[in-house]
């Protein structure tokens, strides 16, 4: 990973920005062929909130308000990007659909927490993700068609749950954006 900073930048500048959280997060999965970018984006997105919160880089009203938000302009920029989840992924440089993209790939993320949480699992995103490091991303084939397929797998298979399979059948195919409510956002605090 290589990273560009203006000179001059101060440290403390360098830590409230979500750049280095985001892209630091992108380690945590194999790399995801382009309809799967949503996948992709969406966990480093939601990871680096996680991650910031957790470090005090912010507290959690802002948590929730950059979720909020974010989430917000995934619903409005879905307005302008229609297709399904998958096909405005595959192109989402050429449609101006990033919002769409990596915020859809949060709301996954969000539900699959509370989906584990409402099974009564120990187990939330974050600390599958960490399972996932541990036993499979070495040999995990990276950017090939199915490797999305074999990532959500293994996460099901660490959960034991098909949870992330029966939430990416429906959310490739989505023409919508996700509604996440505030009171879901709120039921996430105890999840971290």
């Amino acid at each position: 990973m290589e990273l560009h900073v203006k000179r001059f930048t101060s440290s403390e500048v360098l830590l409230k920005d979500w750049t280095i959280y985001h892209e630091v997060a992108h380690l945590y999965h194999p790399l995801l062929d382009y309809p799967d970018f949503w996948l992709a984006e969406g966990l480093a997105t939601y990871l680096q909130n996680i991650i910031m919160l957790d470090n005090a880089v912010f507290d959690i009203d802002e948590f929730n308000l950059r979720l909020r938000s974010g989430l917000k302009r995934g619903r409005d920029n879905t307005k302008a990007a229609p297709g399904t989840l998958s096909s405005v992924s595959e192109n989402m440089w050429s449609l101006n659909a990033q919002q769409r993209v990596y915020w859809s790939g949060v709301a996954f993320f969000i539900e699959a927490d509370l989906a584990l949480s409402t099974k009564g699992k120990s187990e939330s995103v974050r600390t599958l993700i960490a399972q996932f490091q541990r036993c499979c991303k070495m040999t995990h084939p990276s950017g090939q068609r199915h490797s999305a397929q074999l990532f959500i797998a293994h996460l099901d298979r660490l959960s034991k749950t098909t949870i992330f399979s029966n939430l990416y059948a429906s959310y490739k195919l989505r023409r919508d954006f996700p509604i996440i409510s505030s009171s879901q956002l709120n039921a996430l605090q105890p999840l971290r």
